[in-house]
């Protein structure tokens, strides 16, 4: 591929987001790029976080030996709409439950999760990756994976899935989940990809398709 074919497939995305924001009235341009700022991500992006998992639909099972029984699966979809290019280092983030908030500061915890990368585009499977624990961090109850540097295309997808074994981590700690603090709310995960981790606001993803909660405010029946 020559340079200028190169430098074109790089450029469309920031050209055409530079041409959204401008395409807004003045007085909404200086917002909506604060908001693009404050959410660290692409302004070609979107999200959608689902749970699954056999903890996903009733929580946390105990056996006759009272072990601790239960994975919640936390599955990420996003689609770049606009454009061509080579990615930037990028990070997904997976914001827990402040009901996890003290168990996520546990060894086992980190030990407990797994997970999976892949880039699809129209039907094909582009990259797939297996996060190592060397991949991702747990800080300030959310976890941090660094993803694999892609290329990416029009209707280009990423995925991915995150395992928690939450029963290993409760049978090897002995802590158990609280219930949910805010029952109209359950458990709420939110997950975004992100280019910068130190501009997410959280609070701009409420209610969004990157916000998955529970449907139950009972995760573990020995919690507090």
């Amino acid at each position: 591929m020559n340079k200028k074919k190169l430098a074109k497939m790089i450029l469309t995305p920031v050209i055409v987001a530079g041409m959204m924001v401008m395409a807004l009235p003045a007085g909404t341009q200086a917002e909506a790029v604060e908001k693009i700022e404050s959410r660290g991500i692409s302004v070609y992006e979107r999200g959608v976080l689902k749970i699954n998992g056999t903890a996903a639909t009733s929580g946390i099972k105990y056996d006759a030996k009272n072990n601790a029984i239960g994975v919640l699966s936390l599955n990420y979809y996003a689609q770049y709409g606009f454009g061509g290019g080579l990615a930037d280092q990028t990070y997904y983030t997976l914001k827990l439950p402040q009901e996890f908030e003290q168990i996520s500061k546990t060894d086992s915890f980190k030990k407990a999760v797994t997970a999976k990368f892949r880039q699809k585009a129209t039907g094909i499977t582009m990259k797939k990756y297996n996060y190592m624990q060397q991949d991702f961090y747990v800080e300030d109850n959310t976890l941090i994976f660094k993803n694999p540097r892609f290329s990416y295309i029009v209707e280009s997808r990423i995925l991915v899935d995150v395992n928690i074994d939450l029963g290993k981590v409760i049978n090897e700690t002995g802590m158990h989940i609280p219930r949910a603090k805010d029952t109209a709310s359950r458990y709420r995960f939110m997950g975004q990809n992100v280019q910068n981790t130190n501009l997410i606001n959280w609070n701009v993803l409420f209610g969004s398709d990157n916000d998955a909660k529970t449907t139950y405010s009972v995760m573990d029946p020995l919690g507090l």
